[in-house]
């Protein structure tokens, strides 16, 4: 049998040279400037069976937004211009001309948004804290959709063992009134939905919520291409 002859090892000064090259070859791509300048953010469809979600949802965008290079209007002011002309809630804005609305309001864009999902499942064998919101960005110029994404936050837990679950039920029920006398229902999920529904926003980097308390734990992924699907607001 034949002994291989061992392969030399690259002499240093050729990783020197080597490596740089390589690393030039690698293209990086820069941040992609954000879409627009100007923005309102309105107030929320709902889906959901708590009537304080959208509102809960549409103040965490506009504070998420307000630590970028967005500009958005101070949501009281885009609120009470909707009540102005007899929209009170984000169902009704589907027959509303974005055109119209967004130069009213002196903006470049109109945010939209959808709770999908905002409530407890609690079963004791299962227990879910669950938040989705769908966002969209609309242009002013031409009423065209310029971006859409889409996030979720959710804490569960599952288990199989009767003792647990019996803890789970009970320590469930006792969190859900904790959060309806603090007024924090599902925040830290509402939370969590906002920013990652916003990670794929060109321009936009999550730096946490101006003017809220800050709460650990928030982790966004940046994702270039992020979590889209078809938002269901459509003009009649």
């Amino acid at each position: 049998m034949k002994r291989r002859r061992p392969v030399a090892a690259a002499p240093s000064w050729a990783l020197a040279v080597l490596i740089p090259f390589f690393s030039s070859c690698v293209k990086v791509e820069p941040p992609r400037p954000p879409l627009v300048e100007t923005v309102a953010v309105l107030m929320f469809d709902n889906e959901s069976n708590d009537l304080n979600a959208p509102e809960v949802l549409q103040e965490y965008v506009y504070r998420a937004l307000l630590r970028s290079p967005y500009r958005p209007v101070d949501i009281k002011v885009v609120n009470d211009k909707l009540i102005s002309v007899g929209i009170l809630d984000g169902g009704q804005l589907a027959a509303v001309d974005p055109v119209k609305l967004g130069k009213d309001l002196g903006v470049h864009a109109l945010v939209f948004g959808n709770v999908e999902t905002y409530g407890y499942t609690n079963i004791g064998y299962f227990t879910s804290r669950k938040v989705t919101v769908e966002l969209q960005m609309v242009s002013v110029d031409n009423g065209q959709v310029i971006w859409e994404g889409s996030g979720t936050g959710a804490d569960r837990n599952v288990t199989l063992d009767p003792a647990e679950a019996k803890r789970n039920l009970a320590a469930g029920l006792a969190q859900q009134v904790i959060d309806k006398a603090t007024k924090s229902v599902l925040d830290p999920e509402s939370r969590q939905a906002v920013a990652h529904a916003l990670s794929s926003l060109p321009g936009f980097k999550f730096n946490g919520f101006e003017g809220a308390k800050e709460k650990p734990n928030i982790r966004v992924d940046q994702n270039p291409h992020g979590t889209t699907k078809t938002f269901r607001r459509q003009k009649n």
